[in-house]
């Protein structure tokens, strides 16, 4: 099962999630570009350091090797 479908299978249930952080970022830049005149939402993406392809890689691959090294970090070091 993808995301899509995943989504679509709570959905059908009443099950909703709690935006991710990808997202919740996505709609933060959006924000930010429309504030303050900015053409491009690359451009915002470039101010704090990120490409638009990263964002959409980790929202769409959240069981990826670099995620699953974090979460391994993160459990190790206790946060």
């Amino acid at each position: 099962m993808n995301n899509q479908e995943t989504y679509e299978w709570l959905a059908k249930r009443g099950i909703e999630l709690e935006e991710g952080f990808m997202q919740s970022l996505r709609d933060l830049a959006k924000t930010y570009q429309k504030e303050n005149g900015i053409r491009k939402l690359d451009d915002v993406y470039k101010l704090i350091g990120v490409r638009k392809q990263y964002i959409s890689y980790w929202k769409n691959n959240p069981s990826s090797t670099q995620t699953k090294k974090f979460q391994a970090q993160c459990h190790l070091c206790g946060c």
